[in-house]
């Protein structure tokens, strides 16, 4: 469709909506007053604050009730001292919104405005939320971009809504929907005028959202869009005190979407966690073979020699499923292995339980260990510091948790620098082919399992940097000393790496 198409459609669906809803704003006006004078404020109020990020000093968030309709959010978010602003498409849900708000004693900003153009800067608000407002979009995924882009980092995306008109495509839900308007019918003798969820309308044929199972969609559509913190309740009949209609829409329970803006650092770790959570069966796969096999040449070649002879406490960073610990342990080191993926860590433990081996896993970050100062005798850093956010936060942790004349050994290798010089092409050619035949991922190489952190590559701070250059240039200002520097042999499925042992 030509761009000039598109503008139009997209403004003929946004006529029609205005059309539909500015008929309807009279009759949402006075459910929404009724719900202003029952229990229901105080019910929305509490679910919303629960889910809210943690208040800012002064003690106003600044709030975006997206197609607010009648103003109920906004006003009962306005009665709690917060900054709020209310959109909607509609100029009379808008006038109605603004009667509403002055009636209830509160001054809320109201704005005509297409929900899916929101017209504020980029992380403008600290909460976002809406009610029954998802189900009427036109393009849905483009909206839900948008509410992002105007969340503040840390700033929540929080929806409610219902499964609306999937009856339509589900045969139970149509028989439940039509007894339960029968049973209203007999308890009440009558139907309120404004329930038409039981007859079919044409409008709904525009709408993407119909048919689609929520809040499984939502949930999708938050995860693809690199929300963090998502939290889904399908059902909230419970909490809910909306009796007049109570048993006409009981088919269709009202359901809650939290999503929490990430910074860029926080969506980079998530999406390094995601991945090397998928990859632990391959590296438990690895550990197994070497184990069974007996195979504990690079430990006893790379690794061993520049360990303390003595023994000790050892931190296995980034452990992946433990091949530094496994052989460290049968060494009689006592063995921490720590990684950021939890995955991993239930890996690393059913290995070490396999194999009988006593080494304790546990989930944290590099960047901020939970162990006391001066607690190991030795830190291993295998293949780790080149995807931290923050490698040099990640060695202060290392430095702070070694004893003084403890050893840190980092082993790892340049993964990305060769997009940065001359030698890329000739690198790709001749290491796609590795990749292509074994489990081994390689990066930077055109391998679909790691693109993933292919196209993060160049926000890793490692990725630019000639290695153990930048290592050794770091630590000197930690006053560590570089004790040894060994270059690995290249093999046939890994490329050129290097081990390099600093003392405290």
């Amino acid at each position: 469709m030509e761009k000039n198409a598109v503008i139009t459609d997209q403004k003929e669906k946004r006529e029609n909506t205005q059309d539909y809803w500015n008929n309807s704003a009279p009759g949402y006006s006075e459910t929404i007053k009724k719900e202003l004078e029952r229990d229901e404020k105080a019910i929305w109020t509490e679910i919303i604050m629960e889910n809210a990020p943690e208040i800012p000093e002064g003690g106003r968030l600044k709030i975006l009730d997206i197609g607010c309709g009648p103003g109920f959010f906004s006003i009962i978010m306005a009665k709690q001292g917060h900054d709020v602003t209310g959109v909607d498409v509609t100029p009379n849900m808008l006038e109605e919104a603004r009667a509403n708000a002055a009636a209830q004693g509160v001054s809320p900003e109201f704005r005509q405005m297409d929900s899916h153009e929101p017209d504020f800067a980029d992380n403008t608000f600290d909460l976002i939320i809406s009610r029954n407002v998802t189900w009427t979009l036109y393009a849905p995924e483009k909206a839900y971009a948008e509410w992002k882009r105007i969340l503040k980092p840390g700033g929540r995306l929080l929806l409610f809504d219902g499964n609306w008109y999937i009856h339509m495509f589900d045969k139970e839900s149509y028989d439940r929907l039509f007894a339960d308007v029968r049973k209203y019918r007999e308890e009440h003798g009558d139907i309120p005028l404004r329930s038409t969820i039981f007859q079919f309308e044409d409008y709904w044929r525009e709408l993407p959202m119909i048919g689609r199972k929520r809040p499984l969609w939502d949930v999708s559509a938050f995860w693809q869009l690199g929300f963090g913190d998502i939290v889904a309740d399908e059902d909230l009949t419970e909490r809910l005190a909306e009796k007049q209609t109570s048993s006409i829409y009981a088919s269709t329970p009202m359901f809650m979407i939290r999503g929490t803006k990430l910074t860029e650092e926080e969506e980079i770790k998530k999406d390094i966690n995601t991945l090397f959570d998928g990859q632990s069966p391959l590296f438990g796969l690895e550990l197994d073979g070497l184990l069974d096999s007996g195979d504990d040449s690079y430990y006893k070649k790379c690794i061993k020699p520049l360990l303390p002879e003595s023994g000790g406490k050892l931190l296995d960073g980034g452990c992946g499923a433990g091949l530094i610990s496994a052989f460290a342990a049968k060494d009689g080191f006592d063995v921490t292995g720590v990684d950021i993926a939890n995955r991993m860590i239930d890996e690393y433990g059913h290995t070490m339980e396999k194999h009988g081996i006593k080494a304790e896993g546990v989930t944290g970050d590099m960047e901020c260990l939970s162990f006391d100062d001066e607690t190991f005798d030795a830190v291993v850093l295998k293949d780790v510091l080149w995807c931290c956010t923050e490698p040099g936060k990640a060695l202060d942790e290392c430095v702070r948790v070694l004893k003084p004349g403890g050893r840190l050994i980092i082993a790892d290798s340049n993964r990305y620098l060769h997009l940065h010089n001359k030698d890329k092409d000739e690198y790709v050619k001749k290491w796609r082919p590795v990749s292509e035949a074994t489990n081994r991922v390689l990066y930077g190489v055109d391998d679909r399992r790691a693109a993933v952190i292919d196209k993060i590559a160049d926000k890793l701070p490692l990725s630019s940097e000639n290695r153990p250059d930048w290592d050794r240039d770091y630590l000197k200002q930690k006053n560590l000393v570089l004790d040894e520097v060994v270059f690995v042999d290249e093999s046939a499925t890994q490329p050129e790496g290097f081990v390099a042992c600093f003392v405290k």
